[in-house]
């Protein structure tokens, strides 16, 4: 609490005290003067926050970090791109935060440099680091550049770091990723896509539901859920029909999030497919579309399923709200138990406004 006062009272007297508590045997001290030393914003504070890194509990390493962050002073710069090598995931997360609040025109060509080395999960953490920075342009050439890398793991970080910038322009690398030989990277792209959200990815993914690995088309088709627009409802319809019981699942699943009609017939006829899993996420998928006609089928699938397809048809039911179904719900309701029963009694009083 002390340490807390010191830095709200923004007295840089309390510096070489906090510095001495570094040291202290008690690990909640050493981690407060550490924050505390970020806040007050002294350089004096620099060298002994960078000794800290290497502290013996995780918590105090990460509040060193957290605070050299705060800092930004350039002379810690290189040492924190040199320590996101440590073996700790949790302190290379806030190593990357930390980088991400120093000036980016300078952390940018360091970090680049930095994808050289030798060891994967060093390039790993700086492909992180690349995500966090304020100047997403800086950062795009760097993440281009390591989505080859033959470190699959890297190729990961690369592609999720350029989906983290937010950047229209990180569609262009992303999408040339998708033509990588290595099935994981593909899929892994399509993912990016999907958390970048940006619309004109759609047509590329719906190119990717032709790959030859199931693996990938399942990640295009639940990426094309965020995409939008007719052509990826068409894709996905026709994605319902594909052979793998994973990709018609993705496709369910990315119908679920568009919301809407125009694949409810497709989804219906999903109703009897052999996989118990696929069946779910088709009726799932029918109760976000809103559509009337999908009422008749998800309550005949209420009547004929196990206890999950029953707790699944009564969400469904409730999300598209036709009190038509109350009459089966309420009889359903008397031959089910326990937390089945609950699902279908909150369906019920939804649909009956109460």
């Amino acid at each position: 609490e002390a340490c807390r006062a010191l830095a709200i009272l923004q007295d840089k007297r309390a510096v070489p005290h906090l510095i001495g508590l570094l040291k202290h045997e008690d690990l909640a001290v050493r981690g407060y003067a550490a924050l505390s030393l970020g806040q007050l914003g002294d350089e004096r504070a620099v060298n002994p926050l960078l000794y800290l890194l290497q502290d013996a509990e995780l918590n105090v390493r990460v509040s060193a970090a957290d605070a050299l962050g705060e800092l930004a002073q350039p002379i810690a710069l290189d040492y924190l791109v040199a320590a996101l090598d440590t073996g700790d995931f949790n302190v290379r997360i806030a190593i990357a935060g930390a980088l991400g609040r120093f000036d980016p025109a300078v952390v940018a060509p360091r970090l680049q440099k930095a994808l050289g080395h030798a060891n994967p999960r060093f390039r790993k953490a700086v492909c992180f680091a690349l995500g966090r920075l304020k100047d997403p342009n800086l950062a795009l050439g760097p993440l281009t550049q390591a989505l080859p890398d033959p470190d699959e793991g890297v190729a990961k970080h690369a592609a999720f770091a350029l989906a983290t910038l937010g950047s229209p322009h990180a569609v262009a690398p992303l999408v040339t990723a998708l033509q990588d030989p290595r099935p994981f990277v593909r899929a892994t792209a399509c993912e990016a896509l999907r958390r970048l959200g940006r619309p004109e990815a759609g047509g590329w993914l719906g190119h990717t539901m032709k790959d030859p690995d199931p693996t990938v088309r399942s990640a295009a088709a639940f990426a094309l859920g965020a995409a939008g627009g007719d052509d990826a409802l068409t894709h996905l319809v026709a994605a319902l029909a594909d052979a793998d019981r994973e990709v018609r699942k993705s496709a369910c699943n990315a119908l679920a999030v568009r919301k809407g009609g125009g694949a409810t017939t497709a989804l219906l006829n999903l109703l009897r497919d052999e996989d118990d899993e696929v069946r779910k996420a088709a009726v799932l998928a029918l109760g976000a579309s809103g559509e009337r006609m999908a009422v008749t089928g998800v309550l005949a699938t209420l009547q004929t399923g196990d206890d999950q397809m029953v707790r699944t048809c009564a969400v469904a039911l409730a999300e598209l709200g036709d009190p038509m179904a109350i009459p089966i719900l309420k009889t359903v309701s008397t031959v089910v138990e326990g937390t089945v029963r609950e699902a279908v009694d909150r369906a019920i009083e939804t649909l009956s406004g109460t």
